[in-house]
Formats: structure tokens, sequence, C-alpha cells
């Protein structure tokens, strides 16, 4: 039994990186969506693809204060912190539901960041995963 399972394992591990490797070679439109639970900054957990909410609320800042409209960016570069960006990016108000549609870590920004869709407004872009909750958030303190 216990050579079974040392032989499905080594099996297992030469074949898994290759489907991978297939599976990212393949086109976004011919891929089917794999989901997966991600946490984000906030600590709420994620299924990707799913559905968020945008959040602009921030407890911390004194006095708390919730940003009307985020920014969504047309590259996952989030264009933050560069000024030699040169795209403008589009904007979502608080509380509107989108489409999460992929999240990973950029190394430049030291941060998560989401792609997301809003198919109803022809809007699809980055985010910060910061600016993404799995509820809809009432505005506190001053809106900006």
């Amino acid at each position: 039994m216990a050579k079974d399972c040392k032989a499905v394992t080594k099996l297992l591990k030469a074949v898994l990186p290759t489907i991978q490797e297939a599976y990212e070679r393949m086109p976004m439109a011919e891929r089917t969506p794999i989901e997966k639970q991600v946490v984000g900054e906030r600590n709420v957990t994620f299924t990707v693809p799913g559905i968020a909410f945008i959040d602009g609320t921030d407890s911390e800042a004194r006095p708390p204060l919730t940003i009307a409209e985020v920014n969504v960016w047309p590259t996952d570069k989030v264009g933050m912190g560069d000024r030699r960006f040169k795209k403008q990016p589009q904007h979502v108000l608080h509380g509107e539901q989108v489409n999460l549609l992929r999240v990973r870590f950029s190394e430049k920004l030291r941060r998560q960041v989401c792609e997301i869709s809003l198919p109803e407004h022809e809007i699809r872009g980055w985010v910060l995963s910061i600016f993404l909750n799995t509820e809809c958030v009432p505005t506190i303190g001053e809106i900006i």
C-alpha cells in the first residue's frame, strides 16, 4: 500500500507542473476558471472568480473616512508611485458590486492587486485588494 502511495505521489509531482503550464499557455478566453479561496488585505476570504464590493472605507484614518471613487487601472501595474505612468484610471463607486476575476501579488507595489469587471458599465481593470470586501459596507466619517 505504501509503495502505491509513493508511486502515485511521484506521478502527480511529475504531471501537475505540466498541466499547470499547459493551462497558463491557453488563451484566457478558452480557460475554465478554477475557483479558489484568497484572503484579502482586509482579512476577508474571497472566492476567485467571484463577487466582491468596492470598499473605500478607512477606519484607521483620523478622523475615519470613505473614499467615494476608487481607481480602476487598465493594467496590473496599477500605476501608483510611478510618475511616468501615463494611463488614466476609470472610477468605481464605493459599495458597487464587481466581478472578481483574478488576484495576484505585485512585487513592485508589495500589495495584492485584483482584476475586476463591471460588465454593465463596460469597465475591466485592476484595483488594490484593500479596496475590496465580501459585503457592501456603509460609508463612515467624511466622504472624500
